[in-house]
């Protein structure tokens, strides 16, 4: 199974939680003095759990939610609470966009939602998708790491693993280049505390843990 269906479940909301809805906030007013987002529709896409979508629901009527993991489209929702909330949301391959050429003004790519398929010709699709349903004179916002300094930081293999408690999870995240040092792997291993069980597995963490290598 891709790496990218296990890493977004339940569980990667508490590895994050750093980005919360403050740093939202700075992102979505960094972005407003880069490039105006149009009239709208936009489209958030990898929206994830949803936190950017209220602040550009607020700078255009109508904001598109994209994201392919079921557990966190189920916590972008709570943003749909009110009815005139202008947010909607689709699960989707974003490989494969279900929208018309020419429907967005602004495409958002945040957090490093690009880049998880692979080769750089794998991500022709992703590319293509988003100038398809961009209106002329419209922008695609990528927010992605510093690939030279990643490089830098990685080169030699000397990556220390990183141990972190966030109950009711133990995590240990071990990052490195890929062979040919195009991309960043990071091998990730996510178990329960002791005790901790049950909690663990309403996040979809079973008792045995999971372990996945994330590649961008």
């Amino acid at each position: 199974m891709s790496w990218y269906r296990t890493a977004f479940g339940g569980h990667y909301r508490l590895l994050y939680r750093h980005r919360d809805e403050a740093e939202a906030d700075r992102c979505i007013a960094s972005l407003r003095r880069l490039a105006g987002f149009g009239a709208g529709p936009v489209l958030d896409l990898g929206c994830g759990a949803g936190r950017h979508l209220p602040r550009l629901a607020e700078q255009v009527p109508l904001v598109v939610g994209l994201d392919l993991s079921p557990a966190l489209l189920a916590r972008a929702r709570g943003y749909q609470a009110d009815p005139g909330s202008g947010i909607a949301l689709l699960r989707a391959d974003m490989r494969a966009l279900p929208l018309q050429p020419g429907t967005v003004t602004a495409v958002f790519s945040l957090f490093t939602t690009f880049g998880y398929f692979g080769d750089l010709a794998a991500h022709a699709p992703v590319v293509a998708g988003i100038a398809s349903v961009l209106r002329r004179g419209g922008h695609w916002f990528l927010d992605y790491l510093n690939c030279e300094v990643v490089r830098q930081e990685l080169a030699g293999g000397n990556a220390t693993p990183r141990h972190r408690e966030i109950p009711p999870l133990r995590v240990m995240e071990t990052p490195r280049l890929t062979p040919d040092a195009s991309g960043v792997a990071k091998a990730v291993e996510v178990a329960p505390l002791p005790g901790a069980e049950a909690e663990a597995e309403a996040l979809g963490v079973p008792a045995g843990g999971l372990y996945y290598d994330e590649e961008v």
